[in-house]
């Protein structure tokens, strides 16, 4: 039997003149397979959120569409962006492979709306910053041009053939959140690559000087908080700080001083904020910016999920006993933690598969010979596939690999991963020789000013 399901947004329905146009927007589901457990719909610049559980007819009432406003709507493996403004009908059914079909009232938006996407996609994967940034800034500039060419001409086209102003000003604003980004990110890419800093020409910046950092519209896309926050702190000097975390607190701190829109800058702040959380090692330094956050914002759901992001972490942080867990050596012999304790343990996540850990092992080398004499066992945890064992102990002697090499069992499941919430490597992390958490997010061994500091610090 079809199932439908009606989302409404805005309940509230024109009292005037019956020729007013409905101040709201209606998306109705059309799902027939009764696998389907959930799909959601968000908005999170107007703070938008609409579960959709249980297969049986519902409906969600959202106040106030006001405007243009895209809505993400999310199922399985699918993210499809949905355009709606007041008086929009849209059904979303389910094709007859794994993917869902749109058909909207306001069909030239949304057919334009998923084009965009699509060349977004294809222009991202084609004009890749790290490919561009071996090329000397005007020949960048020019493949950069080239990167929004097809982008750029649907929007002329779409003006010309009366599509809603509104879309179109929302992706302009995001193909231009990402231009900036490519634009802040080339210095610092070119400079990695060629060994020497661009010459830029003067009018480098001007993208960037034209972004308008408070154009709420950006944000319905994830370029633009991520833009946002390199923007405000482009002429931050990461080298002077001493540990990543000073980064972050810098990025809160100039988003605070930076951005006047309200629901900008809660939404930015919150996306820095979890971010750091959830990948960055847990509360750290950055529990007043925390406080003031939850104190301030207006999303409660916003303020739960920061909570519950840091109840993950709770157990992590510094001072606190380290987590034991076992992993097994190239004999099959069990390790664990709690048998290092008296040394200060320095602990390398990593797999054979992930390129950017395998670019840390020259760096890893050079701090296990600079500290071989002092108390500081280096321990480097494989997570790789039991299948990739051989593989494993291969790349250990191929690369004269040193320090305790252990694997895990069950890679991305394994006791450590679960323990440290380990979701993607490289991950170092440091505990002292009480077995006590010194960071759950340690500097690499790349960044040798911030891992000396560490261990300046632990050896004291």
């Amino acid at each position: 039997m079809r199932i439908k399901y009606f989302l409404f947004f805005v309940a509230a329905l024109m009292s005037g003149a019956c020729e007013e146009k409905s101040e709201h927007a209606v998306i109705e589901l059309n799902i027939a397979d009764a696998e389907l457990d959930q799909v959601v719909f968000y908005n999170k610049v107007d703070m938008r959120y609409n579960h959709v559980t249980n297969v049986k007819d519902q409906q969600y009432v959202i106040e106030n569409v006001d405007g243009a406003e895209i809505i993400q709507f999310q199922a399985t493996s699918n993210q499809i962006p949905i355009f709606v403004q007041p008086g929009t009908n849209v059904s979303v059914s389910k094709n007859a492979g794994s993917g869902f079909e749109i058909v909207s009232t306001d069909n030239e938006e949304q057919q334009l709306l998923e084009e965009f996407d699509k060349q977004m996609s294809i222009a991202s994967a084609k004009y890749g910053l790290p490919n561009l940034s071996n090329l000397e800034p005007v020949e960048f500039q020019e493949q950069l041009q080239k990167k929004y060419a097809k982008t750029h001409q649907l929007l002329i086209q779409a003006k010309q053939e009366g599509v809603a102003t509104g879309l179109i000003s929302i992706l302009r604003a995001r193909m231009m959140a990402d231009k900036v980004r490519s634009v802040i990110n080339y210095p610092n890419y070119y400079e990695y690559l060629n060994k020497q800093q661009p010459n830029l020409p003067d009018d480098f910046y001007q993208v960037v000087e034209d972004f308008d950092i408070n154009d709420e519209k950006a944000y319905y896309f994830d370029e633009a908080w991520l833009t946002a926050a390199e923007v405000v702190t482009r002429e931050s000097d990461y080298a002077s700080y001493d540990d990543v975390e000073e980064i972050y607190i810098d990025q809160y701190q100039k988003l605070d001083e930076n951005i006047s829109n309200e629901k900008v800058k809660e939404l930015v702040q919150y996306q820095i904020l979890t971010n750091k959380i959830n990948y960055g090692g847990g509360i750290g330094k950055l529990g007043p910016q925390i406080k003031d956050f939850i104190h301030n914002a207006k999303d409660e759901r916003r303020i739960n999920e920061l909570n519950l992001a840091m109840d993950k972490w709770a157990h992590l942080e510094k001072g606190l006993q380290a987590p034991d867990f076992v992993a097994y050596d190239r004999n099959g012999k069990a390790v664990r933690l709690s048998d290092l304790q008296g040394k200060n343990v320095y602990i390398d996540v990593w797999a054979t598969w992930c390129g950017p850990c395998i670019a840390e092992i020259p760096a890893l080398k050079s701090m296990e010979e600079k500290y071989h004499d002092e108390n500081v066992a280096f321990v480097s945890v494989s997570i790789d596939e039991q299948r990739d064992r051989e593989k494993w102990k291969k790349m250990i002697e191929a690369r004269d690999l040193g320090g305790i090499q252990i694997i895990a069992e069950n890679n991305w499941k394994s006791e450590i991963a679960q323990k440290y919430n380990i979701s993607s490597i490289p991950r170092f992390m440091m505990i002292d020789a009480e077995g006590q958490i010194v960071s759950a997010n340690a500097p690499r061994p790349s960044d040798s000013k911030g891992f000396n500091h560490m261990l300046a610090e632990v050896l004291d």
